[in-house]
């Protein structure tokens, strides 16, 4: 009974407490406000970067881009007169024109020089104000500054170059050089040539590349005719022979030997040129022995000796591919001698042949152009 009294007694405590309390709060939900999700605190909205770009600059608007062109000047022209270009420039006059149009006349004033053989000249339009409607082109005239030659062998290279370079004159025009270069292949020292025409460091300028196949330098020659006089025998054989080259210098040494029953006939010749402009030095001598062997005078004897000797000098005036006209100078000395049955003897008309003279030798200077 005293148990039940004091179970009685706790439960109505307990009560008693719970009513005291103060009321829990309750959200709309029916939750604690405990069992609600937190708030998250605030953050600032991010923004972009504040710094600010240099503004772009405009495109330069073209001063003039149409005008009316009223005159054109050149500089810089030797080769044309500036008639001739002026030709080239009126069809582009008094007529409004753009950049494109200034272009076509540059390229127009090029080709009169291109067609006329000056590969590596041509017009240049500079940057220039456009004033009372006058444009200025400057002309670009090329040159050659450089020939390189490759495979002369023992051949100096100046010899190819040098004579190259007789038309290679600025302003360089391809004909005179092509004309140059044929006439090389017509010297014997040389059995074909290449040319490469290649472009220079700077405009205007262009440098030559020549590849050289050397000629054998030598000939030799065996020949047979009736050329000699029948009364010294008219069969003669003959031979002869050429050597190019033997200082480097483009110099030749010929030598010939004829024989018939009473001739006998020796040459020997040397040629030096002295400059690019083929001016030559020559020295010669020639021995003669003949003999009459005809009849009825073979009996007699006679019998004709000579020495020649002879210096000269040539030069071509006009030298081109297809005119030529070379003028030289010689001084020739001759000495001769005639026998008669071995005995001195002149056949000249009116040599004293008397025993107190002394006959049968002759020598004779001259000069021949």
């Amino acid at each position: 009974m005293r148990r039940l009294m004091l179970m009685v007694c706790g439960l109505l405590l307990a009560n008693i407490a719970r009513a005291a309390a103060p009321p829990v709060p309750q959200s709309a939900d029916g939750r604690r406000p405990s069992a609600a999700p937190l708030e998250s605190p605030g953050f600032a909205p991010e923004q972009a970067p504040t710094f600010t770009l240099p503004p772009i600059p405009a495109e330069p608007r073209p001063i003039s881009p149409r005008f009316v062109l009223q005159a054109v000047r050149f500089t810089g022209s030797t080769v044309f007169s500036d008639a001739e270009l002026q030709a080239v420039a009126a069809p582009f006059l008094t007529r409004e024109v753009i950049a494109s149009d200034l272009e076509d006349l540059r390229q127009q004033l090029t080709r009169l020089y291109v067609d006329a053989g000056y590969l590596n000249s041509g017009a240049v339009l500079p940057d220039q104000p456009v004033r009372d409607g006058v444009v200025t082109f400057e002309i670009v005239e090329g040159r050659l500054t450089t020939i390189e030659v490759q495979g002369t062998e023992r051949l100096a290279p100046g010899y190819v170059a040098d004579r190259l370079w007789q038309g290679a004159e600025p302003p360089f025009n391809m004909n005179r050089l092509s004309e140059r270069f044929q006439m090389l292949l017509e010297d014997p020292l040389i059995e074909r040539m290449d040319g490469r025409l290649r472009p220079g460091d700077a405009p205007g300028e262009s440098r030559l590349e020549v590849e050289v196949e050397r000629n054998k330098p030598y000939s030799l020659f065996l020949t047979a005719d009736n050329y000699s006089p029948p009364s010294s025998g008219a069969e003669r054989g003959g031979l002869s022979g050429i050597v190019r080259n033997l200082t480097g210098y483009g110099d030749t040494l010929s030598v010939a030997g004829f024989r018939s029953e009473g001739y006998t006939d020796a040459i020997l010749n040397f040629t030096m040129p002295l400059n690019a402009r083929d001016t030559r030095a020559t020295v010669g001598f020639e021995y003669e022995d003949s003999t009459v062997v005809e009849e009825p005078l073979e009996p007699l004897d006679i019998r004709s000796k000579s020495y020649n000797y002879e210096v000269g000098l040539s030069h071509p005036w006009i030298n081109q591919l297809n005119r030529n006209l070379t003028v030289g100078v010689k001084l020739v000395y001759r000495e001769n001698q005639t026998t008669l049955l071995d005995i001195p003897y002149s056949f000249s008309p009116g040599a004293d042949n008397s025993e107190s003279a002394d006959t049968g030798g002759s020598n004779v200077a001259a000069v021949r152009l």
